[in-house]
């Protein structure tokens, strides 16, 4: 740069929503690259922009990274909106949009501004983006989403043949992801723009709330006459799995009515109207395909267990009837055979499921917790039966073995087909590598600890060659070999002795991509990462020791919920008349048993509790006055620090009237951005 010219001056954009530890270790790389900026003569501000989240998050800005100009907004405004809050503000030559769930390398914010100053012709450029497995993530590049390519993206072709410059235009396949190339769209998680460029063009179009704003302003440089750069050697991660809930039916949607949107305005209405009919086709057959593939997903394992569990009872049934019960002649009725067995089974699988032995890991210790728990569940209706059709205490005991034995086979058989994707885990703990300086260690395992968490240390690697410690396995460059050696289940980071920019290298490792990975960010009292972008992201860290989040805790309030949802089903018919609206008792306790509530939940569900799922009924029900959101916020901390299955026993028995109430669906899903 020459002396006289003025100092390249870059304003970093971040629009959150409720991804509060995200946002923290994304702050966290943004003050190392702004560090490594400032020794190269450029001036870099920050811009935080909080949709009205309801996790602290605007409190943790204003705590630990005072620097940070940050903008507070009442009500969620949208990506677009909140973008150009900031970018009306920014005094700078250059502007990144930049998604709370990623991490900078240190050199990043550097080599981009020199990039943009080296061509003006470049209005935007975007960079190499992999997950938290380090995984590349093809929408780093992408096609103009013209109808044929959103008709071979849409059915499949894409997919099929990601390389064919035909049917792999959308994530442009046929480009070498490791070159920069010029590109027609750039992705919103990452795209730095040429301020004059938006000024010429103009900002980010309102109209597009949550998707497309990024395909409408890449398409608007474009024919401003300006360039779209893809440029590999910018490095990100982008944990995508935590903005969005990629296979939901939601998500398909909303992110193809979008691409319609943008259909309807830049192109002619024949084209456009085109575009609509593929989009609206793809929309139904993609969310069509995405819950039968979420509905066989979650079925297959219990359809295993039901049938396999079904077919060992009649066989019992028969066993007992002509050998022990009726050696001499007579039998059980068909009442038996065709309606209480399946009945029976039907609530074994229920169990299971309170056990968590649907929930990845599958584990040995949640099979059998499952089996006892439906057991528990067949008994307890078993009692409630008539006289005359209680055949035989030993046949629920029995059964109970045999189902549980069956589900254990059924785990093997399901893993064997899947290919060991999942591991058979007997729930012992989890090796871990932590990768840094062994003085970081401590404060990682007091995060650990913090939260019960079972694990093992394993040691440390050291990006020193010969530290002094004795925990230490060995260079950090010898991590995947060392990590195969000591069977390790996870490696954390530790961002206070590894630069950032060294840790994106490291997970890029293919010998590491099937390890969980986490970053414990400089200065942070959490550990955070995701090991795909098609799920939510996992954190340890510090809290309040709260019993709900407690596994056995956990399973034993899952187990509560079955049971209640069950036995209110069952005597349904009885008792829904106390209720205000029948119709919605029986389809509240349905989506219990499909996990989608629970009995009982917070009342206003304060950020400093942990999550859980929203209940039918809550602690205020027991208040007999109008609380104000303090009190309800305590009531809710203390519910959780103190969760027993009694306290909701109690609740339950106190407000069974309010079981029916209206829940607004849209609280099961948490929406952030692309």
């Amino acid at each position: 740069m020459h002396k006289d010219a003025p100092q390249p001056h870059l304003a970093v954009i971040i629009v959150n929503y409720n991804v509060r530890y995200f946002l923290h270790q994304c702050l966290s790389s943004v003050h190392a690259a702004i560090s490594h900026a400032a020794a190269n003569d450029f001036i870099v501000d920050c811009w935080v922009v909080d949709n009205a989240s309801a996790d602290d998050s605007v409190q943790m800005v204003s705590q630990h990274f005072p620097w940070v100009k940050l903008i507070a907004n009442t009500k969620n405004s949208g990506f677009s909106t909140a973008n150009n809050q900031a970018i009306r503000l920014a005094d700078s030559q250059y502007v990144l949009l930049l998604n709370p769930d990623t991490v900078l390398g240190e050199q990043v914010l550097s080599e981009s501004i020199q990039l943009m100053d080296a061509n003006q012709k470049i209005g935007a450029l975007g960079a190499r983006m992999v997950d938290g497995s380090g995984t590349f993530l093809p929408e780093s590049k992408r096609g103009l989403p013209t109808p044929a390519v959103a008709l071979f993206k849409l059915i499949g072709l894409a997919k099929l043949f990601p390389k064919s410059k035909k049917f792999g235009r959308y994530h442009l396949g046929f480009l070498d992801e490791h070159h920069p190339h010029e590109i027609d769209i750039l992705p919103g998680a990452f795209m730095m723009l040429r301020k004059a460029a938006l000024v010429a063009i103009g900002l980010l179009d309102e109209d597009f709330f949550m998707y497309g704003e990024d395909v409408d302003l890449s398409y608007r440089l474009q024919k401003g006459g300006w360039q779209n750069w893809y440029m590999p050697q910018l490095q990100i991660i982008h944990y995508k799995g935590e903005s969005t809930k990629k296979g939901s039916a939601n998500y398909v949607r909303m992110f193809y009515l979008a691409m319609a949107q943008f259909a309807w305005k830049h192109f002619g209405q024949s084209q456009a109207k085109l575009h609509r009919v593929i989009i609206q086709f793809g929309i139904w057959t993609r969310a069509g395909l995405a819950i039968a593939e979420r509905i066989v997903a979650r079925l297959t394992l219990p359809l295993m267990d039901y049938s396999i569990g079904l077919g060992l009872l009649l066989a019992l049934v028969t066993y007992w009837e002509r050998t022990i019960k009726y050696v001499h002649g007579g039998g059980y009725p068909d009442l038996l055979t065709h309606a209480l067995l399946p009945i029976a089974m039907l609530l074994w699988v229920l169990g299971f499921s309170a056990g968590s032995a649907y929930s990845s890991p599958i584990t040995l210790s949640n099979t059998v917790r499952g089996g006892l728990i439906g057991t528990a569940i067949v008994a307890l209706v078993y009692a409630f039966l008539p006289e005359e059709h209680r055949y035989s205490r030993a046949l629920v005991a029995l059964g109970g073995v045999l189902v549980t034995a069956a589900a254990i086979f059924a785990r093997f058989i399901f893993l064997f087909a899947a290919k060991n994707q999942i591991g058979f885990s007997v729930d012992r703990p989890h090796g871990i590598i932590f990768a840094g300086n062994g003085d970081d260690w401590p404060k990682a395992k007091s995060i650990l600890d913090s939260g019960n968490t079972k694990y093992r240390y394993l040691g440390n690697v050291s990006p020193d060659e010969s530290p002094e410690h004795e925990n230490h396995l060995g260079p950090i460059s010898r991590l995947a070999e060392l990590a195969t050696a000591n069977d390790a289940r996870e490696i954390i980071y530790g961002a206070q002795s590894l630069s950032y920019s060294r840790i994106i290298q490291l997970i890029q490792n293919p010998k590491l991509r099937h390890l969980e990975q986490k970053i414990l960010p400089a200065g942070a009292d959490f550990i955070i990462g995701s090991h795909s972008k098609n799920v939510p992201g996992d954190y340890y860290a510090k809290a309040e020791k709260f019993s709900i989040t407690q596994p056995a805790k956990k399973a034993a309030k899952r187990a509560f919920d079955m049971v209640v949802a069950a036995v209110c089903l069952i005597v349904g018919p009885l008792t829904c008349w106390l209720t205000s609206s029948p119709g919605r008792y029986f389809t509240n306790l349905i989506l219990v048993l499909a996990g989608k509530f629970s009995i009982i939940g917070y009342a206003i569900g304060p950020a400093k509790c942990p999550p859980t799922k929203t209940g039918l009924l809550s602690p205020a029900d027991l208040l007999t006055f109008e609380p104000d959101n303090q009190t309800l916020a305590q009531i809710d901390f203390l519910y959780a620090r103190d969760w027993h299955w009694g306290k909701d026993l109690r609740i339950f028995i106190h407000s069974f009237s309010k079981l029916s109430r209206q829940i607004d669906l849209k609280k099961i899903e948490s929406h952030t951005y692309q």
